[in-house]
Order: C-alpha cells, then sequence, then structure tokens
C-alpha cells in the first residue's frame, strides 16, 4: 500500500495513528473505510452516490454518475490510489446533467430551447 500525498509521513495513512499488532496500513477499519472513499475510484464513486442519492444539479433520484470538479484529463488517476478522488472534489450528476457539463468544458454546450410554439423559438 503506498501513501498519497495527503497522508501522513508514518503511522496509519488515513490518521497517523499507531499501527497495534498485525496492521500494516491503517489503525482501524473505519480509518481504512474512510481513506479508501477519497483515494480508491470505485470506493469513492460509491461513497459519493450514498452521500448525494440524487443529481445534485437538477435534483432528479436515480441513474446517478460521479464526475470530477475538476477535470482529471489522465485517465490512468482513475485506475490508481489518488487524491483526485476526494470527496469535496466529486459532484454526483444524473446522465443529463453529466454529458451537459462535459460539452461546457469542450466548449461544444449550446443551450437548448426552452419554448417552442408553433414551430417558432421563442
Amino acid at each position: 500500500m503506498t501513501r498519497t500525498a495527503c497522508s501522513p509521513p508514518e503511522g496509519c495513512h488515513h490518521c497517523g495513528g499507531q499501527l497495534i499488532g498485525r496492521r500494516t496500513a491503517y489503525c482501524s477499519d473505519a480509518c481504512r473505510r474512510e481513506h479508501q472513499a477519497n483515494h480508491f475510484w470505485g470506493a469513492a464513486s460509491n461513497a459519493a452516490r450514498v452521500r448525494a442519492g440524487r443529481c445534485e444539479e437538477c435534483g432528479k433520484p436515480g441513474g446517478l454518475e460521479v464526475h470530477h470538479k475538476e477535470p482529471v484529463w489522465d485517465a490512468i488517476e482513475y485506475g490508481k490510489v489518488s487524491c483526485a478522488h476526494h470527496q469535496e472534489g466529486l459532484i454526483v450528476l444524473c446522465k443529463r446533467c453529466h454529458v451537459t457539463s462535459h460539452k461546457k468544458l469542450r466548449g461544444t454546450y449550446r443551450e437548448e430551447p426552452q419554448c417552442v410554439e408553433q414551430g417558432v423559438l421563442l
């Protein structure tokens, strides 16, 4: 187990506490879960979905996806232990809001018409 950039320099990888007995990375199961929920993509995305419970943009429940607030352009970051997966850097979105956020990042987003009456945009 490697330390992350935010890990204490010694002891428990999450809190820096003393490692007792056969423990080699975390002082408790609670510290292990908390650390993984902020550094391992699978655990972090699951924790974010549970935390939010619905789209944080439009409020729609279900079909939720997790999005990094700050883009992680390097695909390798998703598969490794990384501080890029901290909960405060993640937002939970429905599919539509997630696609819209990526279009805005790429500069290809166009506002959809709000009202169409008799074939004329208002």
